[in-house]
């Protein structure tokens, strides 16, 4: 499966925080805009995409499709919950540069992987085999629990966090 990040901040990072950096700040689960925030610096590498916030980031290799949050005076602001950091670059990167970006990690739908072109050849480099080492539902009151796994998870599930380990190939 490939990774997609929604980005809320990004800036231009310097040629010794490469080939690639990463970090984890945290969060709860309780609320949209207190979730975990990952940190990471790699190249922005040069697609086409169909949305015009959408960009593709290699991070030490991993490829990772990126979207933008909205910024506060965007129209879409109004529906997003989480908002692009007033301190953030707005546009899309130089491709080629090193940018540092922060936002939070899913797994990509389909819909975004068939948005950026070349389609194929991303999704050659973005794909990568994971094991889930543990699955855990998150519920809007803050409270988890671990799951064997994804099922119906009633009212008060908004859903699961992944914990997962790159599987080699061959």
């Amino acid at each position: 499966m490939a990774l997609e990040l929604y980005c809320h901040y990004w800036t231009a990072a310097s040629d010794r925080d490469l080939p690639g950096w990463a970090a984890v700040h945290p969060g709860t689960y309780r609320h949209a805009d207190s979730r975990s925030v990952h940190e990471l610096v790699g190249v922005a590498v040069p697609t086409e995409h169909v949305w015009s916030t959408g960009w593709t980031l290699d991070a030490a290799g991993l490829l990772l499709y990126v979207d933008q949050a909205p910024g506060s005076n965007d129209l879409e602001a109004a529906v997003s919950k989480v908002h692009r950091d007033p301190a953030s670059q707005t546009g899309i990167p130089a491709l080629g540069s090193a940018v540092r970006v922060k936002g939070r990690l899913s797994i990509a739908e389909d819909y975004v992987t068939s948005g950026s072109v070349p389609e194929t050849t991303l999704l050659q480099r973005a794909i990568r085999p994971w094991s889930v080492r543990r699955m855990t539902l998150l519920e809007r009151d803050g409270r988890h629990s671990d799951v064997p796994a994804t099922g119906r998870w009633g009212a008060n599930g908004i859903g699961y966090l992944l914990d997962l380990a790159e599987t080699p190939l061959g």
